[in-house]
């Protein structure tokens, strides 16, 4: 994460050549793609030029996004303007239920409430595999999430959980990305804040999500040069 917070390109490129060099060797290394802002712009650019008219545009706006479906690629994407494309790719898809929020906070973000609540319900399903047995932290996440856009459980409940799960960056960031959405920007300042530490992979995002929020001098000047903890 700090290589990307700090957009340390020619380390970049030398973390990628030394991974393609491991599994040449024989090492079945799976490691997320470090993808840089101007990466994110590029292909931005593409999602947006194929015609919303286009019949195959769903196939085509992933085959774009191949290789970047985690949930940072889409906040880092909707981040720079990029929700009308994601959304009209993941309003085609069967979603796990990370993807599912982020996709209620998409149909939210354009107006589309009803689709956003169908989605966020899905996630009961969620709560009672929470209820059930023991599950990831993820699944939790998620669960609480829903609940908090459905105004069942208050941002003080659902925060601190999340904030406390190791390397839990990504759904730190759809907690602050689906409280902008939902119009808590209180809360999203918060969530931002605390990614906008070099380590956390998402100071891009955060910064953005400040200045969004109207916190642009803390966007400008507020970053945390510490490292984030391995356990936030």
């Amino acid at each position: 994460g700090k290589l990307l917070d700090l957009q340390a390109a020619e380390e970049i490129d030398h973390f990628r050549a030394a991974i393609v060099a491991c599994r040449e060797f024989g090492y079945a290394l799976e490691m997320p793609a470090m993808t840089m802002q101007s990466e994110y712009l590029t292909i931005l650019r593409k999602l947006h030029a194929v015609p919303a008219d286009d019949p195959d545009r769903p196939a085509r706006l992933r085959a774009i996004l191949e290789g970047h479906h985690r949930i940072r690629d889409f906040l880092a994407l909707a981040a720079l303007g990029g929700t009308e494309p994601l959304l009209a790719l993941l309003a085609a898809e069967e979603l796990e239920p990370g993807m599912r929020v982020l996709r209620a906070a998409f149909f939210r973000r354009v107006g589309r409430d009803e689709e956003a609540e169908a989605d966020l319900v899905h996630c009961y399903r969620v709560l009672d595999e929470v209820r059930i047995e023991r599950t990831s932290d993820s699944h939790t996440a998620t669960a609480r999430l829903a609940f908090y856009a459905l105004d069942y459980l208050t941002w003080d409940v659902v925060w601190a959980p999340i904030e406390r799960i190791k390397h839990g960056h990504e759904y730190q960031a759809l907690a602050a990305w689906l409280a902008e959405c939902y119009g808590h920007k209180e809360d999203a300042a918060a969530a931002y804040r605390h990614l906008n530490a070099i380590g956390s992979g998402m100071c891009s995002v955060a910064e953005q999500g400040l200045a969004r929020v109207g916190l642009r001098n803390e966007a400008d000047g507020g970053r945390d040069h510490d490292e984030v903890s391995s356990a936030s």
